[in-house]
């Protein structure tokens, strides 16, 4: 694994602690979709509702960005 891809594994994993420490979910898309899904992050909070990334197209420093608010 080189550094790049481990650097960018941290980062989605601060992401996803950080919206879960806030109450939030952060799911990562699995597919890209370029019409619905464009494959970066969305943050659900605890009634289900998405909060942020509706087309799954918030970066997980939007998600770390978005949780300090």
């Amino acid at each position: 694994m080189n550094c790049i891809s481990f650097s960018k594994h941290a980062l989605e994993a601060r992401a996803r602690r950080t919206a879960k420490s806030q109450g939030f979910r952060a799911m990562k898309s699995r597919r890209i979709n370029p019409l619905e899904n464009h494959g970066e992050f969305m943050i659900i909070d605890g009634n289900g509702i998405p909060q942020l990334g509706f087309k799954y197209d918030a970066t997980a420093q939007d998600v770390i960005r978005f949780c300090a608010e």
